[in-house]
């Protein structure tokens, strides 16, 4: 079984972690920018437990579109874009467990919290135009 060295997915969970917090920050400055109170508490209860998920080193989940540019099993080496990852706590990538089951129920892939996501950017948006 690979170790996170041999497989540099340390540096997964770094980017991620620079990703994710860089993405809160956006949202809540968009939030603060339109004095909107409630749309910053939700980007915050969003985000703040994946972040802090990855800070603790537990396992989280995303999308493979995620991953670093370049990185091996990164579009177009391997997988479809929103194939779902999971980086353990022990920092080896792969599938998420749970993903053969969402399959195999037939459930939408975009449900959850690519869903919450997109929820969210459609607010931000809106505020924009205001």
């Amino acid at each position: 079984m690979p170790t996170h060295k041999d497989a540099g997915e340390s540096m997964v969970r770094d980017h991620l972690l620079a990703s994710y917090c860089d993405l809160r920050q956006q949202f809540v400055n968009t939030a603060r920018s339109g004095s909107d109170k409630e749309l910053e508490r939700y980007v915050d209860a969003q985000w703040t437990p994946l972040i802090n998920a990855l800070l603790d080193g537990e396992a989280v989940t995303f999308s493979r579109y995620e991953l670093p540019r370049g990185h091996p099993q990164a579009p177009p080496h391997r997988g479809a874009p929103d194939d779902r990852l999971e980086l353990g706590a022990d920092d080896v990538l792969r599938p998420d467990p749970r993903e053969f089951w969402r399959r195999r129920a037939g459930r939408d892939r975009s449900k959850g919290r690519d869903r919450e996501i997109a929820s969210l950017l459609s607010k931000l948006a809106s505020n924009r135009e205001m």
